[in-house]
């Protein structure tokens, strides 16, 4: 079956993807910094205040450098990229090495590796009753691994 999207995938497609990545390296970054201010602490009992201090100061200092760093880099060079294109289960599994899949309620994205994602967008489908097998068809993709 042929899907056909037509459209703007914009910054703010993108961005969205940034939020929840930043908000995964931000989570792992808060938990180190918590390990290490409880080391910290239990290191330098006499001075545990400054301990706390100083490690609320650099994880708070930190998640802020990162989202600002993730997004502000990537939107820098963005440029609006404008889609037409039909799309086939058997053009993805030729074309793509979709690694992740991840499905949302007016989008799909596809995952190639680290910094390579297709997104698909309900409004971009020029025949909106063939979202749902769209839907169904990313769902059913045999991803592929790496080597």
């Amino acid at each position: 079956m042929f899907y056909h999207f037509k459209g703007t995938v914009t910054a703010q497609d993108y961005t969205k993807i940034l939020t929840v990545m930043s908000k995964r390296l931000m989570l792992v970054f808060s938990g180190a910094m918590l390990l290490f201010t409880g080391i910290n602490v239990a290191i330098n009992r006499q001075q545990w205040a400054v301990s706390v201090f100083m490690g609320l100061i650099v994880l708070v200092v930190g998640n802020l450098f990162l989202r600002w760093q993730l997004k502000s880099r990537f939107l820098k060079n963005f440029k609006p990229q404008t889609i037409d294109m039909y799309v086939t289960e058997e053009q993805i599994n030729a074309q793509m090495n979709v690694r992740n899949v991840e499905i949302f309620s007016d989008r799909v994205h596809f995952f190639e590796g680290r910094n390579q994602v297709m997104i698909f967008k309900k409004e971009m489908l020029q025949d909106v009753t063939q979202w749902e097998a769209f839907v169904t068809m990313a769902k059913n993709l045999p991803l592929k691994t790496k080597k």
